[in-house]
């Protein structure tokens, strides 16, 4: 679809093979996303470090960076 090529187009910039989002998106950017290889969506709450450390890029918004700080306190 449109979307799909469109999200496609925008996350290969980045230049990675495996390219992990960690965000609160939207159903219409999960169905974007699942079929661009090497991308994978993941929610906050569901992240964890082996996610983290089997991808080359880790893109993470700012406020998923303050939901993460909340957690480590």
């Amino acid at each position: 679809s449109d979307l799909t090529s469109d999200f496609a187009k925008c996350i290969r910039v980045f230049n990675y093979s495996s390219i992990l989002v960690v965000g609160n998106y939207t159903d219409q950017t999960f169905l974007a996303a699942r079929n661009v290889v090497g991308v994978n969506l993941i929610k906050p709450i569901g992240l964890n470090v082996y996610d983290v450390l089997r991808h080359d890029c880790v893109i993470i918004s700012s406020d998923v960076i303050k939901y993460i700080e909340g957690r480590c306190e």
